[in-house]
């Protein structure tokens, strides 16, 4: 099992909040971007997107955004 399908197993411990965070990033929208749609500062969407790496256990915006998209693929294909 390759990291980004570990990293994909853990996605059901996100919060909510992550999963809607990684899915504006996803999406191409920046941290100010995010920030602005959910109404918070800048800053606690970095926060709140680190403690998703943290727990997806991946080093990047880019990853995390991949084992999202691999675990909703493996649910589909379920």
């Amino acid at each position: 099992m390759g990291p980004l399908t570990a990293a994909s197993h853990r996605v059901t411990l996100l919060r909510t909040r992550h999963i809607a965070f990684l899915c504006r990033a996803a999406a191409g929208d920046t941290n100010k971007l995010i920030a602005a749609r959910f109404g918070l500062a800048h800053h606690t969407v970095r926060y709140e997107l680190m403690a998703a790496y943290r727990i997806l256990g991946v080093h990047d915006r880019t990853a995390a955004v991949v084992a999202l998209v691999i675990a909703a693929r493996r649910m589909v294909d379920q």
